[in-house]
């Protein structure tokens, strides 16, 4: 959809290259608009070329570029739907216009995924036996994101992992876990990163 908003007969051209139309980001990433732009003639041959190619995002102007390629980054910081207009103007002041529109959604979240160690499963042992408990993350968390590895045993909290000293994506029970009766019992492990999204349990 580019066009020349004022009528002339040797008017500027521009057309936004990047990036695709209703493409999705999401928000807090940067994206590279980029734009086509030339004038090959001018009301003079001395007023041939371009002056600049101005980038707008939702009316705001974000950048101004007087040199090819013309391009800006730009931070994607709210949801919705955004608007690109590139505004090129060439030496005798007369502009061309192109646009088009993009999608910004949440932040995809990895929930965090963990596989209960020890004890194995279908393991027979007796009332009263201690039983030692580890498990290990199957995702690396973001620097800076606080974990919590808890232990289920039939649905009941029964502690806190504590992270391993060598390697850092396995986590221990401290204590051993002492079984109070008789019967199957199922052991779950639940590891939550600082958004506290429940991870996979293994069990």
């Amino acid at each position: 959809n580019a066009s020349s908003n004022t009528p002339e007969r040797y008017p500027p051209f521009v057309s936004i290259t990047d990036p695709n139309a209703n493409q999705s980001f999401a928000v807090g990433s940067n994206i590279f608009i980029n734009a086509y732009a030339l004038d090959t003639k001018g009301t003079l041959p001395e007023n041939a070329g371009l002056e600049s190619v101005s980038f707008y995002v939702n009316g705001k102007l974000v950048a101004v570029d007087t040199n090819a390629p013309y391009s800006v980054t730009y931070g994607i910081n709210d949801l919705g739907t955004h608007n690109i207009v590139a505004k090129a103007t060439d030496k005798d002041k007369f502009e061309a216009t192109d646009s088009r529109s993009f999608e910004s959604a949440p932040t995809p979240i990895t929930l965090p995924q963990i596989e209960l160690l020890y004890p194995p499963d279908q393991l027979k042992v007796s009332k009263g036996s201690q039983i030692h408990l580890s498990a290990r993350l199957l995702t690396t968390p973001d620097p800076g994101q606080a974990v919590t590895i808890e232990f289920f045993m039939d649905g009941l909290r029964i502690g806190t992992a504590t992270q391993d000293l060598v390697d850092p994506l396995l986590y221990h029970l401290n204590t051993p876990y002492i079984l109070p009766t008789t019967g199957e019992h199922t052991l779950n492990a639940v590891a939550s990163f600082a958004a506290q999204q429940p991870g996979q349990p293994g069990q």
